[in-house]
């Protein structure tokens, strides 16, 4: 498979998505094709006064109170909680759906080209085994700032954005790795590059199926955007 696929059409961008059938390792992730925009973390992208832990660990003593019922949950559930509201952390966003990447893709390059980067690499933490009993031999995962290096992460789904979007993460420690320039033995990262002269008839073709505003953020920001997008007049032929 060869590592960069550039594509101009839903249909270009369905048979370039086939190969990746084969198993369920692959994920997915889209963004504008800049070569600025590395495949790090916000916390490894921002300039921080304190460690991202410590900021973490700040954000979550102030955001008990604001969430109620939130005090059970583990470290990793807090922490894609601050990822999900914006905090800088060391979680990167990725999806098991390629289209929602394709989604992000469109939505996130402006006049720009879109890119989907697809990754490969066996083995993940798998969060919910912090909060079920241990089977004889298996270990519970590790606590998030003891992981080394880049980890895919398996999350509990603790926001419906994150049920909706198919989401799942990496991890970066540091969170300055940058993912393209720490590939390993037995790890594969492919781009598929949208050209940007088909992001709005793509855009439309992603909606058709299923993949819109309205499906991606469950909650009312994301209807009022779906439908001021949807019966915007530029969408509708003058006679």
């Amino acid at each position: 498979m060869p590592d960069e696929i550039i594509v101009s059409n839903f249909v270009e961008l369905h048979e370039a998505l086939i190969p990746f059938r084969k198993n369920q390792i692959w994920i997915f992730r889209g963004q504008k094709n800049e070569p600025t925009w590395k495949l790090r973390p916000k916390a490894g992208r921002k300039l921080l006064a304190i460690p991202d832990q410590n900021l973490f660990r700040a954000w979550k003593r102030y955001a008990v109170s604001r969430e109620e019922g939130l005090s059970y949950k583990s470290d990793w559930d807090w922490l894609a909680l601050a990822q999900h509201y914006g905090l800088p952390t060391r979680l990167l966003d990725w999806t098991v759906n390629p289209l929602v990447a394709a989604f992000f893709a469109v939505k996130q390059s402006g006049n720009s080209e879109g890119v989907i980067y697809a990754f490969y690499q066996r083995g993940s933490v798998d969060v919910g085994l912090a909060h079920e009993p241990l089977q004889d031999g298996q270990d519970s995962p590790p606590e998030p700032f003891d992981t080394t290096d880049i980890k895919k992460v398996k999350p509990r789904y603790v926001t419906s954005r994150l049920l909706a979007q198919d989401g799942i993460f990496t991890i970066h420690n540091p969170p300055e790795l940058a993912l393209e320039d720490n590939i390993q033995d037995q790890q594969e990262l492919i781009k598929i590059v949208i050209n940007k002269n088909c992001l709005e008839e793509l855009t439309i073709d992603l909606s058709y199926y299923g993949i819109n505003e309205k499906t991606m953020f469950p909650d009312l920001g994301g209807l009022s955007d779906y439908m001021s997008w949807w019966y915007h007049p530029d969408r509708f032929d003058e006679d």
